[in-house]
């Protein structure tokens, strides 16, 4: 809404409040109400974060595994369909969700705009990764880590702070550690994705994480954080030494539960299984936009398209091409029923390292490195295999890592 239909708005629920006559209030508890309303948006800020409670508490149960999934509830309950979510469309609610996320930034809407945004993923990637909204976000979010901050070391509030949040900061930073989280590596996250939201990221926002960071009590939380901050210092060439101790941290922390190249393997497989969006590179299209389930390679079952078109495309494709590993994947796809750690010696029987990496870079469509040589990046990445293997096999893989960061490479 514009300032002119908000103050509409709010003129209408101070109405509708003098008009109340509560047995349990006075008159006069009303006459003191009223100059309260009269030249403010407190009610209608009130009212907003009311509904945004009530939208948190219909995604909380349930939006687990309706976010990974994005599929709408098919029983009754709502949402069971993004225009229940978004009745503008898609750029005029995510508008309106940006404003009240903005102004309110509490701990309830926070948590409700994150499940909205990861819900609606595919109806929303558009109009947020618009380079003015991408900014806006950023600088919400840089806002809220400030507040936060303040509240934690008792600084006193600025004035362009506003209203008092919650006195909860700790649960806050964790929400927006979440969202941000959920945009780069959440489920429906495109391969480019954090180097899309963070083009260009205001340097308000990098300053405001770093003052964040290390004042996050939750060592998973604070992991979360930095992972996505180490795609920002990557971005923008930040060297290794030059990054707060919480990134370093955050990834020597990472390293072991990676594993070695057949680890990440799994990982990918497993990403690629229960993906919900055309597996063609030059594709994307979410199983909702189809409006039914997409069909799945008959060879190996594990790529699957939204239609025949983007499945030949995908086979005949000069780079990445489905044809050289579908034999790999369907040789692989029955293993995906194992835990992993049972997954790992069976693959490694199966496969060598040069055909992990081709069978990674096909899958995870060569994340973000389309721009080299195909020959050149699959050796790349056969490299980067083959010492996470190394690595996986040391005590103390964190001087490895320094020594191969120091060089600009990222495992």
């Amino acid at each position: 809404r514009t300032d002119i239909s908000r103050s509409a708005v709010n003129r209408s629920l101070a109405a509708t409040w003098r008009a109340c006559r509560s047995p349990y209030r006075t008159d006069e508890d009303h006459g003191d109400s009223d100059d309260a309303l009269e030249d403010t948006d407190h009610l209608l800020r009130e009212v907003v974060g009311m509904l945004f409670d009530i939208v948190n508490i219909c995604l909380k149960d349930s939006s687990r595994r309706m976010i990974v999934n994005q599929k709408f509830s098919r029983h009754g309950l709502w949402p069971s369909c993004a225009t229940e979510v978004l009745p503008f469309g898609a750029e005029a609610s995510y508008s309106s969700l940006l404003y009240w996320f903005t102004v309110l930034g509490d701990s309830t809407t926070t948590a409700a705009f994150t499940s909205i945004i990861l819900l609606c993923r595919p109806e929303l990637t558009p109009p947020l990764m618009m380079p003015n909204n991408r900014r806006l976000l950023l600088m919400a979010v840089a806002t809220h880590y400030d507040v936060a901050a303040r509240e934690v070391t008792m600084e006193p509030a600025l004035d362009e702070d506003g209203e008092p949040m919650d006195t909860y900061p700790q649960s806050r930073m964790a929400l927006l550690g979440k969202l941000l989280d959920g945009l780069v590596f959440g489920s429906g996250s495109s391969v480019d994705g954090g180097r899309e939201l963070f083009e260009d990221v205001p340097a308000a926002f990098i300053r405001a994480v770093e003052r964040a960071l290390p004042l996050i009590e939750d060592d998973y939380e604070c992991n979360r954080l930095a992972t996505v901050m180490d795609i920002v210092y990557n971005m923008r060439g930040v060297p290794l030494f030059e990054r707060p101790p919480e990134v370093l941290k955050a990834f020597h922390d990472l390293q072991p539960k990676l594993g070695g190249a057949y680890n990440i393997l799994y990982t990918v497989l497993t990403h690629a299984r229960d993906a919900r969006t055309c597996s063609a590179p030059d594709c994307g299209r979410h199983e909702r936009d189809v409006g039914r389930k997409l069909q799945r390679c008959s060879s190996c079952s594990l790529m699957h398209y939204c239609s025949r078109d983007c499945q030949r495309r995908h086979w005949k494709a000069d780079d990445l091409s489905h044809k050289p590993v579908c034999a790999c994947l369907k040789a692989l796809y029955p293993l995906l029923n194992l835990e992993e750690d049972a997954f790992v010696p069976s693959a490694r029987a199966l496969l060598s390292i040069e055909q992990v990496a081709l069978v990674y870079d096909n899958v995870s469509m060569a994340v973000g490195e389309r721009d080299v040589p195909p020959a050149e990046r699959l050796k790349q990445t056969e490299f980067m295999l083959r010492i996470q293997e190394d690595m996986a096999q040391m005590s103390d893989p964190s001087i490895a890592l320094h020594t191969l960061r120091a060089l600009g490479i990222r495992p």
